[in-house]
């Protein structure tokens, strides 16, 4: 069955859409979620993967073919869902370790497009330069740019003013911009 048959399946009969929305991608969905933080739980896929497909039920009149597959379409949303509980996990448990390079480089893997172009290399590297940052630098870059936490939330973690936050990140870009070198940073 072709995305166009599907969607229209879907919007025909909702129920009998959806069963064969899930026969056929149950298993990728999974994947993804499973490929994106290996600490989730069978418990935890199977959540995600539920909420996904019923996101894609919800907003199925937006789905625009000629923009990508439902395949496609299905992967992201199921990666996002899967950052999302594991950033939130990570904020909800207090500090995190970027010391682990497993972890840091999941939440590298998720920069802005244009950062995304760093090699495994080149974030390797950038581990080593953020760790040598030390506290509460290493900290505040991680929580900021990996995790998109808010200044304000960063400053109430660590006991700093949202103002100590902001010229500590300028002066650790500024260094991390002399020791990698480059302006992408």
């Amino acid at each position: 069955m072709n995305d166009i048959d599907l969607i229209n399946l879907l919007k025909k009969d909702a129920e009998q859409g959806l069963a064969v929305l899930m026969k056929s991608y149950t298993g990728l969905v999974c994947s993804v979620i499973k490929n994106t933080s290996a600490s989730f739980s069978a418990e935890d896929t199977e959540e995600l993967a539920s909420d996904v497909f019923f996101d894609f039920y919800r907003n199925a009149k937006k789905y625009k073919p000629e923009l990508g597959s439902i395949k496609a379409f299905l992967c992201v949303m199921a990666r996002r869902k899967a950052l999302d509980l594991a950033r939130k996990r990570s904020r909800e448990n207090g500090n995190i370790s970027i010391d682990d390079e497993e972890t840091f480089l999941q939440f590298a893997g998720e920069l802005a497009v244009e950062e995304s172009f760093f090699t495994e290399e080149e974030q390797k590297t950038l581990l080593r330069e953020i760790a040598a940052l030390g506290e509460p630098d290493k900290e505040i870059i991680t929580r900021k740019f990996f995790l998109r936490e808010p200044t304000k939330s960063i400053a109430e973690r660590l006991g700093l003013s949202p103002a100590n936050v902001d010229v500590r990140t300028h002066r650790a870009l500024a260094k991390l911009r002399e020791k990698i070198g480059g302006n992408g940073i």
